[in-house]
């Protein structure tokens, strides 16, 4: 009986062996000596390069007349929910009137103040939606409009929107 018991038990362990041999292997063909897809070079392709034509002197890049950036909002703080604590924002502001510049230039103190206090007053729970991001462009919108006399904002853009904890 006990022959048969140091021999079953033989058996099983060449067997387990055998698998832990097998899956050594595999692993190795598969890891590390898979197919050097990596290593390949790819084909060389001849380009022919045309001559850049100069820009002609006076030529000004194109000036938005209608687009307002304005400077970035850096780190203003959340109303506390969730992980993240602070927003910086890079907004820009399209103008009903182009010609109204002027008094968006004029009011910047109060425009920022109104972006400054509105987005304060969001949580990371809304503003990380979609729905949350256009809630505040459309208040922000609303507001700006109410502090100006005579512009008017047609949009808002988020040119840059990051959350910071």
């Amino acid at each position: 009986m006990k022959k048969w018991l140091t021999l079953k038990t033989l058996v099983i362990l060449l067997i387990s062996l055998l698998l832990v041999v097998a899956g050594v292997v595999a692993l190795w063909f598969f890891f590390l000596k898979g197919p050097d897809i990596d290593k390949a070079e790819p084909p060389v392709q001849e380009v022919q390069v045309e001559a850049v034509q100069e820009i002609p002197t006076g030529y000004e890049a194109p000036r938005f007349e209608d687009v307002v950036v304005l400077e970035t909002f850096e780190r203003i703080e959340l109303t506390p929910s969730g992980k993240m604590k602070f927003i910086t924002l890079d907004i820009a502001l399209e103008l009903l009137d182009p010609g109204m510049s002027q008094e968006i230039e004029a009011g910047m103190l109060s425009i920022r103040k109104v972006i400054e206090e509105e987005t304060g007053g969001m949580t990371w729970l809304v503003l990380r939606t979609p729905e949350g991001k256009l809630q505040l462009k459309l208040e922000l919108i609303r507001k700006i409009n109410q502090t100006l006399t005579r512009a008017k904002i047609r949009d808002l853009f988020f040119i840059n929107l990051i959350m910071q904890n």
